[in-house]
């Protein structure tokens, strides 16, 4: 409704200033926003609208078929970013990650990331961290070349106590149980007795 108190020709140069700003900020990955919508998204259109009422279908128009291309790649756009996130958790798991970090590399809000996290994944964040940390616990264990102390530190737990409970929440087994029962490996996990879980 601003638009309507300005002269027309100053109203369609804002109008077309916005739209080639969008265009420009699609194009800053290397893209071209003008060639993969084959057209329909061109901010040189609104310079052959001759009145304020032309001027709105056509944005209109431009704005609505933006929206349903971008909406149609959103999808690939949204496994590319979750399987950014998951590789970086995967390749960090021997430290403190923070979801501030991660919705940093998404580059999105820290309070939207969680919620974003648990729709295209169906875990929560801190759930999905735990799992892979347990996951990669198991296969140390299996190697048998390291202590289970050193092996929660591995994993990105600082407080080995902490590892314990989480391990048996997890699994159902402590370590020693672990190592015992389900490895029969008793001699190849080196202080599964000794850890001081039981």
């Amino acid at each position: 409704e601003g638009l309507l108190d300005m002269p027309f020709f100053y109203g369609r140069f804002l109008l077309k200033g916005l739209l080639s700003s969008i265009g420009a900020s699609y194009n800053q990955g290397g893209r071209n926003l003008l060639r993969e919508t084959q057209g329909r998204f061109d901010p040189l259109r609104l310079l052959d609208c001759e009145d304020y009422r032309q001027l709105y279908d056509t944005a209109r128009q431009m704005l609505l078929y933006l929206c349903a291309f971008l909406h149609e790649g959103e999808s690939d756009t949204r496994n590319y970013m979750i399987e950014r996130i998951q590789q970086y958790i995967r390749q960090h798991l021997d430290r403190d990650i923070s979801s501030e970090e991660l919705a940093g590399i998404a580059h999105m809000n820290p309070s939207y990331f969680g919620r974003y996290f648990k729709k295209y994944t169906g875990e929560f964040l801190s759930e999905y961290i735990l799992r892979l940390r347990i996951e990669r616990a198991i296969e140390l264990l299996r190697e048998g070349r390291h202590k289970v102390n050193d092996i929660s530190r591995m994993v990105g737990f600082s407080n080995s106590k902490y590892f314990y409970f989480q391990f048996k929440k997890s699994t159902g087994y402590t370590t020693t149980e672990y190592c015992r029962y389900l490895l029969h490996q008793e001699d190849s996990c080196p202080d599964c007795r000794t850890a001081g879980e039981d």
